[in-house]
C-alpha cells in the first residue's frame, strides 16, 4: 500500500515554532541528523501530569471511577517523539499522522499527531528565580502517611531552591497559619519550620489557597522572577466555601495576575476532578505523588521544567471539509472534546517530548472512507509567547494515500504516532470498561478490557521493546479486578 501522507501546509513553513526566550539556554550540539534530539527538551500540556492516580487505585484494589481517566495524563508519562529537524526554537510542534482500523475499540479513524518539543537543552537549562508560595493542607485527612509524605516533598523542594528565590509557606487546616513569611532565601534553615508540621482539624483549603496568592501578589514587583502557587492536599475540603467554582475564581484570578498553579495531589482518596477543574487553567498544572519514588523523580529531577511555562492559549480553530462530519481532539487538559475549536492553556517544558492528537470522522456511508487528495480539515493556530507576543498560522490538512476502503486499514507513518494512538485508545476503553462497570452490566467490561489486552499486545510486538508492557500489566490487574468485583445486577 502506497504510504499514507497527511500534509499539513503552512503559511511560512513546516513546523509551528515559538522564538528564543531571554535567561533560556536554547543551544543544541552541532552535528545532530532529523530526529536526534542529542538531550534536546520536550514540552507538555498543563493539566494532569500522570496516570498514577488510576495506577493507585488499582494497584489498591478499586475499580476507577470513569471520571478520573485523562488522556492527558497519560501523554505526560511518555517520550512520544515526532521525528524532523532538530528544533530550532524554544517551542516547536511537528506532526504525523497514522490510520488506526477499528478493532471493536474505540478511537479507529484517521489521526494527526501534533508532537511537542524544544531546542532547550535539557542538561544545561535552569529555571527563573521564583517568587513562590507553598500552601500545605494539614488537615485531619493529611494524618499519617499523608503529612510524612508531604513533609518530605517539601523539603525535597526547599533544596531546589536558592538565595535568588523568594519563598513562603502557608499552613491550613480549619484556620491559616503563616509558618514562613515571605523570604529571600539565604541562611534561614526551612527544613526546622517543615519539622513543626503536624496534621489535624478540618478542611478550608479557600484560606489557605487566598493567603498563598497574596503572598504572592506582595512580591511580584521585586525582581524578575516567575510567580508561582505550589500547593498540597488531598483535595477533601469540608468547611469554608468549599465549591469547585470557587477554588477556580482563585486559580482564574491567579492567573489573570500572571501567577501559576502546581498542585500535587495526596493519598488514594485524593479528589482528582476538584484539582483537574482548577489546574487546568493558564499556566497550570497538577501531578500525583504515589510514593518515595515518584516525589524524588519529580523534586530531583524535574522541578525546574514544572514550574517552567514556554507557551499560553494555544488555540485551534478547525473549519471541516465536506467529506469530514467531525473532529475529536485527546490530550488536551479539559477533557476530550469534538467542538470546532480547541484550546491548550499552558505548555510547559519538560523532559518527555509530548503530543495532542486530532481524529478526523469521515461521513457516515462515504465510500471510501478517506479517499486520495482529500481535504480534510482548514486550521487556524494562535498562541502567545513567555513575553507575551501573539502568534498565528494557517494550515490545510491533505490526505494523499490510497483510498482507505474500510475501517481495517492500520497504518502509521511514525512509530511515535503509533504509541500515541495506543495510548489514547487504552485510556478510552479503560473508561468505558470502567463505565460498565460501575452501571453496572451484564459483563460488557471484561470483555472491553480482554479486547483491549488483544490489541495492546499486537500493538506491543509490532513498536518492540517492551514499550507498553507497563500498560498492558495494568490492564491485566483491572481486568481481573473487573471480573472478582463486578456488581451483580
Amino acid at each position: 500500500m502506497k504510504k499514507l501522507l497527511v500534509l499539513l501546509m503552512f503559511v511560512v513553513g513546516a513546523s509551528l515554532i515559538i522564538s528564543g526566550c531571554d535567561g533560556f539556554d536554547s543551544s543544541v550540539s552541532a552535528g545532530m541528523s532529523g530526529g536526534d534530539y542529542n538531550g534536546g527538551a520536550g514540552a507538555t500540556p498543563g493539566g494532569a501530569q500522570d496516570m498514577s492516580v488510576i495506577r493507585q487505585l488499582i494497584d489498591n484494589g478499586i475499580v476507577p471511577d470513569p471520571e478520573n481517566f485523562h488522556v492527558e495524563g497519560m501523554f505526560s508519562e511518555y517520550d512520544l517523539p515526532i521525528e524532523g529537524p532538530v528544533p530550532e526554537n524554544i517551542f516547536t510542534i511537528r506532526t504525523s499522522h497514522g490510520y488506526a482500523a477499528d478493532k471493536n475499540l474505540p478511537g479507529g479513524g484517521l489521526y494527526v499527531q501534533l508532537g511537542l518539543s524544544s531546542s532547550i537543552n535539557a542538561a544545561t537549562f535552569r529555571r527563573d528565580p521564583l517568587n513562590l508560595s507553598v500552601v500545605v493542607d494539614k488537615s485531619g485527612s493529611m494524618h499519617g502517611s499523608k503529612i510524612v509524605g508531604v513533609k518530605t516533598a517539601l523539603g525535597k523542594l526547599v533544596d531546589q531552591l536558592d538565595e535568588n528565590d523568594i519563598l513562603s509557606i502557608v499552613l491550613f487546616n480549619h484556620e491559616m497559619t503563616v509558618l514562613l513569611e515571605p523570604t529571600p532565601l539565604g541562611d534561614v534553615n526551612v527544613h526546622e519550620y517543615i519539622a513543626r508540621i503536624e496534621a489535624g482539624g478540618s478542611t478550608n483549603m479557600d484560606i489557605g489557597m487566598r493567603k498563598g496568592y497574596e503572598f504572592v501578589r506582595q512580591y511580584q514587583e521585586f525582581g524578575e522572577r516567575s510567580d508561582r502557587v505550589i500547593l498540597f492536599t488531598d483535595a477533601l475540603p469540608n468547611t469554608g466555601d468549599d465549591s469547585p467554582g470557587n477554588f477556580r475564581d482563585i486559580t482564574t484570578e491567579g492567573a489573570n495576575d500572571g501567577i501559576g498553579l502546581t498542585a500535587f495531589g495526596i493519598g488514594a482518596d485524593f479528589d482528582q476532578d476538584l484539582i483537574n477543574y482548577i489546574a487546568t487553567q493558564r499556566g497550570c498544572n497538577y501531578f500525583y505523588l504515589q510514593d518515595g519514588e515518584k516525589t524524588s523523580k519529580v523534586f530531583d529531577e524535574d522541578f525546574d521544567f514544572l514550574v517552567t511555562p514556554i507557551a499560553y492559549d494555544l488555540n485551534f480553530e478547525v473549519e471541516l471539509q465536506a467529506d469530514f462530519a467531525a473532529v475529536t481532539n485527546y490530550g488536551f487538559p479539559g477533557g476530550d472534546s469534538s467542538t470546532p475549536g480547541f484550546e491548550v492553556s499552558s505548555i510547559f517544558l519538560s523532559r518527555n517530548r509530548g503530543a495532542l492528537l486530532l481524529r478526523f470522522l469521515p461521513v457516515a456511508g462515504a465510500d471510501p472512507l478517506v479517499n486520495y487528495g482529500a481535504r480534510i480539515a482548514d486550521i487556524h493556530l494562535s498562541y502567545e509567547d513567555r513575553d507575551g507576543l501573539t502568534h498565528s498560522e494557517d494550515l490545510s490538512v491533505v490526505y494523499t494515500g490510497e483510498d482507505v476502503d474500510n475501517s481495517e486499514t492500520h497504518y502509521f507513518e511514525q512509530d511515535g504516532v503509533r504509541l500515541t494512538v495506543s495510548l489514547a485508545r487504552e485510556v478510552l476503553s479503560m473508561k468505558e470498561a470502567c463505565a460498565y462497570y460501575h452501571d453496572p452490566d451484564d459483563g460488557s467490561a471484561e470483555e472491553t478490557l480482554e479486547t483491549l489486552l488483544i490489541y495492546l499486545n499486537e500493538e506491543n510486538e509490532a513498536l518492540g521493546d517492551d514499550v507498553l508492557s507497563r500498560e498492558i500489566t495494568m490492564v491485566i490487574k483491572l481486568k481481573n479486578l473487573v471480573s472478582e468485583r463486578r456488581p451483580k445486577a
